[in-house]
This record gives C-alpha cells, sequence and structure tokens, in this order.
C-alpha cells in the first residue's frame, strides 16, 4: 500500500498544491493533517508553517512507517520529538474518529497551546461511514485553538434530482502527460504519469449546491465560514458536452 501511494502520487500532485494553495497557511502556525498517508500535504504545510508544530495521523501503520517517515526524511525534516519544532513532523498511527487516539497528537503541541491552529483533511471526510461524520466534525472541531479553521476536501452528494438537472458531470479533472521512467525499491521499473493542469468541468449549477451544503455543514456544527474559494481555474469546454448529454437523458426520461 505505501508504495503504490508513492506512486499514485504524481497523478494527483495538482490536487495537493490547490489544496494547499487554498488553505494559504501562514507562518507560526500549528497544524494537525488527517489522515496523512505518505505525508505529501503535511511536508508542504510544514515548509509553509516553519517553526509551527506539525503533525500528520493515519489509522494505517505501513503508510506511516513505511512511506510517510521515510518522505519526511528525505525532505530534510525528522519525525522525531525533542528537536526544535522547525525541524520536526510528528507522525501519529491514530484513527481519526477516536477521541482518545487523536488526542495523542496534541503531544507535539508547544507548552501552554489548547489546539491546532489549521486541521486540514484531504480526501478524508468523503470516506468516514455516514454515522461517524457528525461525531467526527465535532471532534475535530474542538480539536482547533480559538479561532482555528477546520480545511476539509468535500464532494457534492448527488440527488436523483440533480442528475437530471445536468449536474452528475465531474467537478474537475486532472490533464496529464507521461513522465520519467523509475526504479522503485523493488526493483519494478515504472513510468509515473505527470499532472500538466487541473481544469473545471463542472457547470456552475454544481457548485452553487456544493456551497450549500458546505454552509448547511458549518452551521449545523457551529462553525464559521470565513471564506468559499474554488480549488480549480479554467474550462476547456468540456461541461458544455455534459450538460449537453445531461439534457437529452432528461427529456428521454420525461418521455418515458
Amino acid at each position: 500500500l505505501a508504495e503504490i501511494y508513492n506512486t499514485v502520487y504524481y497523478t494527483y500532485q495538482a490536487d495537493v498544491a490547490s489544496f494547499i494553495a487554498v488553505a494559504n497557511f501562514q507562518p507560526g502556525k500549528n497544524v494537525l493533517d488527517l489522515g496523512t498517508g505518505s505525508g505529501w500535504v503535511i511536508i508542504k504545510v510544514k515548509r509553509r508553517v516553519g517553526n509551527g508544530a506539525c503533525a500528520g495521523t493515519d489509522c494505517v501503520r505501513s503508510l506511516m512507517v513505511q512511506s510517510a517517515k521515510p518522505n519526511i526524511i528525505q525532505a530534510s525534516f525528522t519525525t522525531s520529538s525533542g528537536v526544535p519544532a522547525v525541524q520536526s513532523i510528528r507522525i501519529f498511527e491514530a484513527d481519526i474518529t477516536s477521541a482518545h487516539q487523536l488526542g495523542a497528537s496534541r503531544a507535539c503541541l508547544p507548552p501552554g497551546t489548547t489546539g491546532f491552529d489549521v486541521i486540514t483533511g484531504l480526501w478524508v471526510f468523503d470516506l468516514l461511514p455516514w454515522d461517524h461524520r457528525s461525531y467526527s466534525l465535532r471532534l475535530w472541531r474542538d480539536m482547533l485553538a480559538p479561532r482555528g479553521r477546520l480545511i476539509l476536501h468535500m464532494r457534492y452528494q448527488l440527488q436523483r434530482a440533480d442528475y437530471l438537472k445536468g449536474t452528475e458531470c465531474l467537478a474537475s479533472m486532472t490533464v496529464e502527460a507521461p513522465g520519467p521512467e523509475e526504479r522503485l525499491p523493488s526493483g519494478r521499473l515504472i513510468q509515473r504519469q505527470q499532472a500538466i493542469k487541473q481544469v473545471t468541468v463542472a457547470i456552475p449549477a454544481m457548485w452553487a449546491k456544493c456551497q450549500q451544503q458546505v454552509q448547511q455543514l458549518v452551521q449545523d456544527y457551529r462553525l464559521e465560514v470565513v471564506s468559499m474559494e474554488d480549488a480549480n481555474t479554467g474550462n476547456d469546454g468540456i461541461c458544455d458536452s455534459y450538460d449537453n448529454q445531461s439534457v437529452n437523458l432528461q427529456q428521454r426520461v420525461e418521455e418515458s
């Protein structure tokens, strides 16, 4: 699993870059990354926050040991405790829906600090079972410092009516090209895909519905919307073809 994550990262590096850009991390902020995987997000975060405390958590031990830790070391940081924060990214094996396990990550915070300034989760929230989401949001909120920010990647949950209105197309897509060949530690030779650019393909109705869902979500859990931005920009006309096909589908449904 760890090897696979490192391999496919190059396919999704544009997604990681846009997530980091929207988050707009500031120097000195303390950050907790949920579902850190191979550590790519928390490494980029660390380069932006400097001497702020950084921690990554994941429930898959092999990812933490075989992937995140080596990647962190290769990026010139350490996972060890007892060193200056500017040099360290702490990693914790934890279920991000468990208050006890996730609470262990507070050990990396400076003395007297009550919580993290920023908690991030890329490709995490959508993987949680529905009956875990409400509790998890409250848990993550409680781990934030006053005026802290919770930055999550979320997918709009489509309803049947949305399919009939033409909002079933993808929100964005990655344009890729073959990259250089590379030999993995196992000896296998692979050719990675390089992300060239990210293009938006969702019609405006989908973005509007997504914003409505997020606003309702933060209201339900006593959070506050600071800003809402599209993580991807640009349109290559792809959504027009999806929209036209959807109109035809709607006509066929109505006729039947």
